[in-house]
């Protein structure tokens, strides 16, 4: 017979790249000088770790939000905000949420800065 299971979400994510805008076109970045603009994707993944397609098609309000963080012991000084963009799409056979953090203001420091 048929029985409604409720939703399958992805047992796993995984950053799949990202890339990260320097400012004024520099290679570098001096301390307290924020980032133009940082973006990452991430793809769902199910329990075999197997690109997931159908999680692009959920509602936004149940989709993973990821943010950035340091995962060294300099976690106080990394304080990178919240991305202002996040964007799921079907990449292939695979859904994947691209996340952007662009300068806030001209005037950034560590706490608002990306």
């Amino acid at each position: 017979g048929y029985r409604y299971v409720g939703r399958f979400y992805p047992k796993y994510f995984q950053v799949q790249d990202q890339e990260w805008h320097y400012p004024h076109g520099q290679t570098f970045a001096y301390m307290n000088q924020p980032f133009e603009k940082v973006t990452y994707d991430v793809v769902a993944l199910n329990a075999n770790k197997e690109n997931g397609k159908k999680y692009v098609h959920f509602s936004s309000n149940l989709q993973q939000h990821f943010d950035l963080g340091e995962l060294s012991s300099y976690s106080d000084r990394f304080l990178p905000p919240k991305p202002k963009k996040v964007d799921w799409k079907l990449l292939g056979s695979a859904s994947v949420g691209t996340f952007v953090i662009e300068k806030p203001s001209t005037n950034a420091t560590c706490n608002n800065s990306p």
